[in-house]
């Protein structure tokens, strides 16, 4: 069941480093990832949360049945992404700097606990 897990998690993670060199504009960035548990199962219906630094305006989304999110046109700047799901800790991804024409993945992965515990996680993604 783990061995599944992991090679269903390297092959969707294939699938979205495609998906947003498609919808990304000449103006905007593109963050995609995938959610997970510290198993490498996919966490479905976890909140993500991308918020402009300086605007301090968020967009929300849910991750899919995959644990997939994409926030395929984001404007260039700098953002945090913060995660939460129902039994895990929240994740913060801070110093999320988006340029024209770039995709970043941040892959989550989601630590048991209270949702008051957080999680604090530079970025660190590769642009593509």
């Amino acid at each position: 069941m783990r061995t599944c897990c992991k090679v269903l998690f390297a092959l969707v993670t294939t699938i979205l480093l495609s998906i947003p060199s498609i919808a990304q504009t000449s103006t905007t960035g593109a963050i995609v990832g995938i959610v997970a548990d510290a198993n490498g199962a996919v966490v479905a219906n976890a909140e993500v949360t991308l918020t402009n630094i300086v605007t301090n305006q968020s967009v929300k989304q849910t991750s899919n049945e995959s644990g997939q999110y994409t926030y395929p046109s984001v404007l260039p700047g700098d953002y945090t992404l913060a995660v939460t799901a129902k039994g895990f800790r929240k994740a913060n991804i801070t110093n999320i700097k988006v340029d024209v024409a770039k995709s970043y993945t941040f892959n989550v992965t989601m630590e048991i606990g209270n949702v008051e515990q957080i999680v604090e996680i530079a970025a660190s993604a590769a642009a593509e």
